[in-house]
C-alpha cells in the first residue's frame, strides 16, 4: 500500500491523529507524510529562508510554532523588519521572539488544510524546524504574494530526505574540580556551551557534576509547579522552546494554565504552550553566575539529554534577576530536591 493510502486508513481510524504523530506511526518523515498531498493541499517553494523571513513583517499578525519532540511553543504577534543581512543566525526580537539557525532551513511549504494557511519550513531529515500560520489579522494580499514569489518551479519531484547521524557521546576531558572553578567563573551564562565543549561533557553531565547549589536535581512535577506559582505571584517569565533550526522565546505572566492528561499548557491569548510531562526525563534547578548577580532558571530534559525547555525569570541584561523569580527557583530547591546519585569525577 502507498504511503498516502496508509495515512488516509490511518486519518480514518484516527480522525484526530495529528500529522507528526502520524509520521512516526508510519515510520517516514512529516515532510514526507506531507508531500502526499502535494497539489491538492501542499505547494513546494523555493528554499529561501531570507526572503521568507524578510518579508514576514509585511504579514500582520501571525502565529509563530517552534515544538520539539515534548514542548510546543506558539507566540502570536508583528515580526518586526528583518535586519539580519546575510548571516548563517537570524533573530527577531518583540512581539515575535526568535533566533534562526539558517542552515537547517533546508525545505520550504505553503500549506492549506481546512482553509487554515501556513508556510513550514524542515530540516533536512524530514523534521519540521518551524510554522507559520495566517491568522484572522493577518493580512493574506501579502501572504499570497509572498507565496507566489517562493513558489518552486517543480511541484512534482519528491524530496530526498537525509536523517542526521547520531551525536557523538562526548569524551571527558576534565574534572568536577575543573567545572565547578569554571561554572563559578563565568561572568554571562552564554560562556556555559563554550565549558561544554572545551570539556567533552554533555549538559546533563555538567548539572551532575557541580555542587547541588548550582545544579540541584528536581522532581519532575516541580516545572508544573513553578508555572502556577509565577502565575500566582504575578512573576512574569522567559520560555524556551528550541529545536536544530530555531529557539522560540515568549516573556510574560501566564495566566491560563490548564492540565489535559499528559500534557501541561499553558492556555493565553497570545501565548500557547503544550508540553508532555510524560517525556520529561529529568528537572534541574540551575544558578549559574553573571556580571550582575546569580542567574536562576529551571531546565528539563528528554531521556537523551536533550533540552525540553527552559525558563527564566524575566530580566533585563546587566541587572540582577527578579527577587520573586530568585526566591521560587530556591523553594524549589529546598523543596523537590532529588538526591544526587552519580559519582563525581
Amino acid at each position: 500500500m502507498m504511503l498516502k493510502q496508509r495515512w488516509q486508513s490511518l486519518q480514518q481510524a484516527e480522525p484526530k491523529l495529528r500529522i507528526r504523530d502520524a509520521a512516526q506511526r508510519l515510520n517516514v518523515s512529516e515532510l514526507e507524510l506531507l508531500e502526499t498531498r502535494s497539489g491538492i493541499e501542499v505547494t513546494r517553494l523555493s528554499t529561501n529562508p531570507k526572503q521568507l523571513v524578510s518579508s514576514l513583517h509585511r504579514l500582520g499578525r501571525v502565529m509563530s510554532l517552534v515544538r520539539n519532540n515534548a514542548c510546543v511553543h506558539e507566540t502570536r504577534g508583528r515580526f518586526a523588519e528583518y535586519t539580519g543581512g546575510n548571516a548563517d543566525v537570524g533573530l527577531f526580537l518583540g512581539e515575535q521572539d526568535l533566533r534562526m539557525f539558517f542552515k537547517y532551513w533546508n525545505h520550504m511549504y505553503s500549506v492549506t488544510q481546512d482553509q487554515r494557511r501556513s508556510i513550514q519550513v524542515f530540516d533536512q531529515s524530514g523534521t519540521a524546524v518551524i510554522k507559520f500560520y495566517a491568522q484572522e489579522d493577518t493580512d493574506m494580499s501579502a501572504w499570497e504574494a509572498l507565496v507566489s514569489a517562493l513558489q518552486h518551479e517543480d511541484q512534482t519531484t519528491p524530496t530526498s530526505v537525509q536523517p542526521y547521524p547520531a551525536a557523538d557521546i562526548p569524551s571527558s576531558n576534565g574534572t568536577a574540580e575543573e567545572l565547578t572553578a569554571r561554572w563559578l567563573a563565568m561572568t554571562d551564562i552564554h560562556q556555559f556551551h563554550g565549558i561544554l565543549k572545551d570539556m567533552g561533557i554533555s549538559r546533563q553531565q555538567a548539572f551532575e557534576w557541580v555542587d547541588d547549589q548550582y545544579a540541584c536535581q528536581l522532581e519532575n512535577n516541580a516545572i508544573e509547579h513553578v508555572f502556577t506559582e509565577a502565575c500566582h505571584d504575578n512573576i512574569p517569565t522567559i520560555e524556551f522552546v528550541h529545536n536544530r533550526g530555531a529557539v522560540q522565546i515568549h516573556t510574560d505572566v501566564n495566566i491560563n494554565l490548564v492540565r489535559m492528561g499528559a500534557w501541561f499548557n499553558v492556555m493565553d491569548p497570545n501565548f500557547t504552550l503544550h508540553l508532555d510531562t510524560s517525556l520529561i526525563h529529568q528537572v534541574w534547578a540551575l544558578r549559574r553566575p553573571a556580571d550582575s548577580g546569580m542567574v536562576s532558571s529551571i531546565e528539563a530534559l528528554d531521556q537523551h539529554g536533550n533540552v525540553i525547555l527552559q525558563l527564566f525569570g524575566k530580566r533585563t541584561e546587566g541587572q540582577p534577576e527578579r527577587y520573586d523569580w530568585q526566591s521560587l527557583v530556591l523553594e524549589c530547591m529546598a523543596r523537590h530536591a532529588i538526591q544526587k546519585e552519580v559519582t563525581k569525577v
